[in-house]
């Protein structure tokens, strides 16, 4: 090739013309090559992007191809489950899964129910147990403490004694009271020991006796005057016929008023009632014995000094005599001083 501008002949790849020094025109070589060579400057990429559009024109029938056999496949088996029914079996089999947590749960919940009533069965039963438990301690004590509360009869001729009487004591020592040793089969004391109940019923058509002697406290407060005159008034009101009574009307030295009633039972006059009641502002102390006379009129039968007895061993009967002999009982002897 040779320098356009002096003609001097260039060496292969020449920048500059070593005869006139000036820069070798390197596009009219492109230019002359590519007309040696008769190839267009785009043909490269011509020829590049016409395989490449074959290519992606092959792809793109292949694509189409794909989907619509994968759309034909899946609408012919879509078509085969809904003539089978499956869209229903799948509902149906959704619904059982739905229904098998709430029938769970129901079961859970008679279970959890029957775990409950168990429990509340069982606490009832342990309560139960407890208060059998309870109740035999109660009676067990009833036995120890209450002795002489299991006589075959009513032997009213062997407690003509002060010494025929056993005497007990409130747990909280408010008060104390003597019974009968021979007269009664049964005895029972609550556990705060405050109220003490004896009695006496005949088992046989020729033993018909009954006695009760009960002593207790309760609570009642205000002025014990006041509350004394109510008590009166509610005894009297129980019994068919007053022999003695003394109405309250005072309080005495240790803070008590009381009433005293001696009457008859019923209108058979065969029972007697004797009863003490006082109060102290806070508590009512109330004894009341019930018991067979044969003779209403005669203040003196074994079973009026077994009464005499039974006042004179209260603390609160506000009795200022000792526990007498029988014999002083009906020789009018008011004995000793307490």
């Amino acid at each position: 090739m040779r320098c356009k501008f002096c003609g001097t002949t260039l060496p292969e790849h020449a920048k500059f013309c070593p005869g006139c020094g000036k820069e070798i025109d390197n596009d009219r070589e492109r230019h002359e090559s590519r007309e040696a060579s008769n190839i267009p400057e785009d043909a490269y990429y011509t020829n590049t992007n016409k395989k490449n559009s074959k290519r992606k024109r092959r792809h793109k029938k292949i694509s189409v191809r794909f989907i619509i056999v994968y759309l034909i496949v899946v609408l012919t088996g879509g078509f085969c489950l809904y003539s089978m029914g499956f869209p229903e079996k799948v509902v149906e089999m959704l619904s059982k899964q739905s229904s098998v947590p709430d029938s769970k749960k129901e079961i859970s919940q008679k279970s959890d129910k029957k775990k409950n009533n168990e429990k509340k069965t069982g606490k009832a039963t342990t309560e139960k147990k407890k208060d059998k438990n309870k109740n035999k301690k109660t009676l067990e004590s009833t036995e120890s403490t209450l002795a002489y509360t299991d006589n075959s009869s009513m032997n009213v001729g062997a407690c003509l004694s002060p010494e025929d009487y056993n005497t007990v004591t409130a747990k909280d020592d408010s008060f104390s009271f003597a019974y009968p040793k021979y007269l009664f089969n049964h005895g029972e004391v609550n556990e705060e020991g405050t109220s003490y109940t004896f009695s006496y019923k005949g088992n046989s058509a020729s033993d018909s006796n009954e006695a009760e002697l009960s002593v207790y406290t309760q609570e009642n407060e205000g002025d014990p005057l006041q509350n004394a005159r109510e008590l009166y008034q509610n005894f009297s009101s129980e019994v068919y016929k007053k022999y003695f009574k003394m109405y309250p009307s005072r309080v005495d030295s240790s803070g008590m008023a009381r009433t005293l009633i001696g009457a008859s039972a019923d209108s058979s006059e065969k029972t007697g009632v004797y009863i003490i009641a006082a109060n102290d502002g806070k508590r009512d102390y109330i004894l009341k014995f019930t018991y067979p006379d044969p003779d209403m009129t005669n203040d003196y039968n074994e079973i009026d000094y077994v009464v005499d007895c039974v006042y004179r061993f209260c603390s609160f009967s506000g009795g200022t005599y000792q526990p007498r002999s029988y014999q002083q009982f009906l020789d009018d002897n008011m004995g000793s001083k307490k």
